[in-house]
């Protein structure tokens, strides 16, 4: 799951910052004007990921608050 998250973070090739709390592991960062909050949730076997993106005037604590209303209907 780790790896997962981390991949996404490299290919940004931006700052990414670690979110705590928001799925099991969460990564985001701004490019381009745009913030972006990846996570992964475990569910069974699988792994659940989601990509929020979004205008990089919202704040971060915003998008880790929606990321983790998500998580919790994943």
């Amino acid at each position: 799951m780790t790896e997962t998250i981390d991949a996404i973070g490299e290919g940004s090739q931006a700052k990414t910052t670690r979110v705590d709390g928001v799925g099991a592991d969460a990564v985001a960062y701004t490019v381009d004007g745009a913030r972006v909050l990846a996570f992964a949730v475990p569910y069974q076997q699988e792994l659940r990921l989601v990509v929020l993106s979004g205008s990089s005037v919202i704040a971060q604590s915003k998008f880790a608050a929606l990321g983790k209303q998500v998580a919790a209907r994943l």
